[in-house]
């Protein structure tokens, strides 16, 4: 029996999913983990989403949800045709195979209950749309062979939201979205001077990932006499707010121009995420792929992705002032340079190879 990979989208395309897919599927096919991706096209659809929309417009008034009904998930599987004799792995919960005794798993960052809630995604959907996509998720849940998660806040979820046993729940952290043969022939740079303390950020979504707050961490750090600059990397120039500590980078494709990527992080001195809501952090592990320490807000996922060995953990809550203060601390010469071995050390440990070597051992020998 093949096993697949399924996502809204094509598993096999980089760009689906942040690269999630793409990745994993590059790790997983070596090892014969996975055996393929279904190459999914919501954007043949659109016709339909904008009749689906108009419809719920008018009956209730709200907007949107077209990704979590039945219509739209049928006719997105009608695309792969047959799938006899296949077992999929879904990143997306509402995703089943057209054949009933078909055996399905899935591989999930967060829960619906969680995208609702704490990402606020829900705040404008009409109620029974997502009450019928709550219901179908725990449904599928309960059929899954497995429901693999990428941190332990997502597990609870899927515990306590959805009343799943804990024998078909697992955790297995994902990993960072890195090209791993091509990096293994470029040499990670050395850490830069100390006469500037840098603070590297990677993300698009800059707002809720908590630059604006990292900007005054920046502020907090200079005010005490330490010249700090923050390093963003994800988001275009002109999108970012004008600042004096802000060196913009802009987006970078870390396919085409790995090694600026590696380059450009491998400049900073810590990885920062202080997100609002989170669910792993997978630029934390990037930068520790990359030998940096990082610094995050114990929310969503973060916490899966830092130890003490490697980085510094602040409660969800902590200000700007905290932040900073734990900065100073670690930017002590000893204890940076054992956070910088930790990180280090921990390299090989926070790659997509790891993550595939602990989904097979829940699946147990072919």
């Amino acid at each position: 029996m093949r096993r697949l990979l399924a996502v809204v989208g094509d598993a096999t395309d980089r760009r689906a999913w942040s690269g999630i897919p793409h990745h994993l599927l590059r790790a997983a096919r070596p090892t014969g983990f996975l055996q393929g991706g279904l190459a999914l096209r919501p954007g043949a659809l659109r016709g339909r989403r904008a009749l689906w929309n108009l419809g719920t417009l008018l009956r209730t008034g709200r907007y949107g949800g077209y990704q979590y009904s039945p219509g739209f998930l049928s006719a997105l599987m009608a695309q792969a045709g047959p799938l006899e004799d296949v077992e999929l792995l879904s990143h997306f919960p509402l995703l089943v195979p057209p054949g009933a005794d078909q055996p399905v798993s899935y591989y999930i960052d967060a829960t619906l209950h969680q995208n609702f809630t704490d990402y606020g995604f829900g705040k404008h959907l009409p109620r029974t749309v997502m009450e019928s996509a709550l219901r179908r998720e725990r449904e599928n849940y309960h059929r899954a062979t497995h429901v693999v998660c990428m941190s332990r806040w997502a597990a609870e979820s899927v515990r306590s939201a959805y009343g799943i046993g804990p024998g078909k729940v697992h955790v297995v952290r994902a990993g960072a979205n890195l090209d791993e043969e091509r990096l293994r022939s470029l040499t990670l740079p050395d850490p830069p001077s100390r006469d500037v303390l840098r603070l590297g950020f990677v993300g698009k979504d800059w707002r809720r990932k908590g630059l604006l707050m990292l900007l005054e961490v920046a502020e907090e750090l200079e005010r005490s006499g330490q010249n700090t600059r923050v390093v963003a990397i994800g988001a275009e120039r002109d999108q970012l707010p004008a600042h004096p500590l802000l060196e913009a980078v802009g987006f970078l494709d870390k396919e085409r121009d790995l090694d600026r990527f590696v380059s450009t992080v491998g400049a900073t001195h810590f990885g920062c995420l202080l997100s609002s809501a989170e669910a792993l952090g997978i630029s934390t592990l990037e930068f520790l792929r990359l030998g940096v320490p990082v610094v995050g807000l114990a929310v969503g996922g973060i916490p899966d992705c830092i130890t003490p060995d490697d980085g510094i953990l602040l409660p969800g809550r902590a200000e700007p002032r905290q932040v900073a203060q734990a900065l100073l601390d670690a930017w002590d010469p000893a204890e940076y340079q054992r956070l910088r071995g930790g990180a280090l050390a921990r390299a090989p440990e926070v790659t997509w190879a790891e993550t595939v070597r602990k989904l097979s051992v829940i699946w147990g020998p072919a």
